[in-house]
C-alpha cells in the first residue's frame, strides 16, 4: 500500500480546508504518488484528481415540520411546558399586540367615514378598558351602535310625522268646526239669537250717550260767553223805552243815520263768537213794536238796532220784521241838520248803550 500522507498535507494546504475534506482519486494512486511538490500538485487539482469535498449541511425539514404542527396546537401540552406561564409569553406583550390591533382598525374606520370622531373617542376608552378581546369584538360593537341610532333616527322621524299629521287634522277640525258654527248661526231665527242682538244694542246705545256727552261739552263753553253779553244789555234796556216816546217824525228821519252807525257796532262783535248768539236779536226786537202803538216804515230801523239788548217782548209784528233785515247793515245816506235840543237828548242815551256791550 501506498503512503499518500504528503499529498493529502500538500492539498489542504492549496485547497484551504482540513485534510479530512481532501478528495484523492482512488484510480489514480500511482500517478498521485509519484507527485512531491507543490507544483504536481496543483497541476492534480487543476485537472481533477484531487478536489476538495462538499460541506457536509444540517436538514431543516424535520424542524419544519414540527414548527407547522407546533402552529396548530400540537406537541404543547402540559407535558411539554417548561417554566412559568408569564416566561413562556409576557401577558405585557400579548395586551400591546392586542391593543395595537384594535386601535388600528378605529383609526381606519375613522378615516372611511364609517364612525363618527364621538363614537371614535368611545370605543377607544373601552379598548384601554379591556371591554373587546380581539376584533371580531369590536366589529360587532360597531355594527350593533350603527344599527341603534339608525333606529332611533327613524322613530324621530316617524314622531315629527305623526306631529305634523295631527296638526294638521286639528287645524282641519278647528275650520269645520268654525264653518259650522257660522252657518248655523246664519240659520238660527232671531228668538235663539235675543243675547248677541241685546249685548250689539246696548254697545249701540252707549256709542249714543257718548256722542251726546261730547257734544254738549263741545257746546257749553261757547254758548256761555255769547249769552253773557246779552244780559247786560238787558240791564240796559229802559233807556230805550224813554227813547222812543218823544221822537217825532222829523226827528227820526234826522237821527237815524247817527243811531245806526253807533247801534251796529256791537252787534258785529257780539255776532263772531257762535251763529248761535245772532238768535236772541230776533227775540229782543219784540219789546219796541208793543210799546211803540204806531212807529212809520222809516223809525224801525233804528228802534231794532237800539232794542236788540232787551228780553221784555215775547214776539215781534210781521209788519216790523221786515226792516230789520236792511237796518243790520249801517246805512251811508246823509241826513238833514237836527235841531240842539234833540241832538242832545240822543246823545246823552247812545252812549251809555254802546259803551256797555264792548
Amino acid at each position: 500500500m501506498v503512503c499518500l500522507r504528503l499529498q493529502r498535507r500538500i492539498a489542504s494546504k492549496i485547497l484551504d480546508c482540513g485534510r479530512g475534506k481532501v478528495w484523492l482519486d482512488p484510480s489514480e494512486i500511482n500517478e498521485i504518488a509519484l507527485a512531491n511538490s507543490h507544483q504536481s500538485i496543483r497541476k492534480l487539482v487543476k485537472d481533477g484528481i484531487i478536489f476538495r469535498k462538499p460541506t457536509k449541511t444540517h436538514s431543516r425539514a424535520r424542524a419544519r415540520v414540527l414548527l407547522a404542527a407546533k402552529r396548530k396546537g400540537r406537541h404543547s401540552g402540559l407535558g411539554r411546558r417548561e417554566g412559568p406561564r408569564d416566561a413562556r409569553m409576557s401577558s405585557k406583550l400579548l395586551w400591546i399586540r392586542r391593543v395595537r390591533v384594535l386601535r388600528r382598525l378605529i383609526k381606519r374606520y375613522r378615516e372611511v367615514r364609517k364612525i363618527d370622531k364621538h363614537l371614535y373617542r368611545e370605543i377607544y376608552a373601552k379598548i384601554k378598558g379591556n371591554v373587546f378581546k380581539n376584533k371580531r369584538v369590536l366589529m360587532e360593537f360597531v355594527f350593533k351602535i350603527k344599527a341603534e341610532r339608525k333606529r332611533d333616527r327613524a322613530l324621530l322621524e316617524l314622531q315629527k310625522a305623526s306631529k305634523l299629521k295631527k296638526r294638521a287634522l286639528s287645524k282641519a277640525a278647528s275650520k269645520a268646526r268654525k264653518e259650522a258654527k257660522s252657518a248655523t248661526r246664519k240659520d238660527l231665527k232671531p228668538e235663539l239669537t235675543k243675547k248677541v242682538f241685546k249685548k250689539t244694542q246696548l254697545a249701540q246705545l252707549k256709542k249714543a250717550q257718548a256722542s251726546k256727552l261730547a257734544t254738549k261739552k263741545a257746546t257749553k263753553p261757547v254758548t256761555k260767553k255769547a249769552a253773557k253779553p246779552l244780559t247786560k244789555k238787558v240791564t240796559t234796556s229802559s233807556v230805550t223805552k224813554k227813547a222812543t216816546k218823544p221822537v217825532t217824525k222829523k226827528a227820526t228821519t234826522t237821527v237815524t243815520p247817527a243811531v245806526t252807525k253807533k247801534a251796529s257796532q256791537p252787534t258785529k262783535k257780539a255776532s263772531q263768537p257762535t251763529k248761535k248768539a245772532t238768535q236772541p236779536t230776533k227775540k229782543a226786537t219784540t219789546p219796541v213794536a208793543k210799546q211803540a202803538s204806531q212807529p212809520t216804515k222809516q223809525t224801525a230801523a233804528p228802534v231794532k238796532k237800539a232794542s236788540q239788548p232787551t228780553k221784555q217782548a215775547s214776539q215781534p209784528t210781521k209788519q216790523t220784521a221786515a226792516p230789520v233785515k236792511k237796518a243790520s247793515q249801517p246805512t251811508k245816506q246823509t241826513a238833514a241838520p237836527v235841531t240842539n235840543k234833540v241832538a242832545q237828548t240822543r246823545e246823552a242815551v247812545v252812549p251809555k248803550q254802546a259803551s256797555q256791550p264792548t
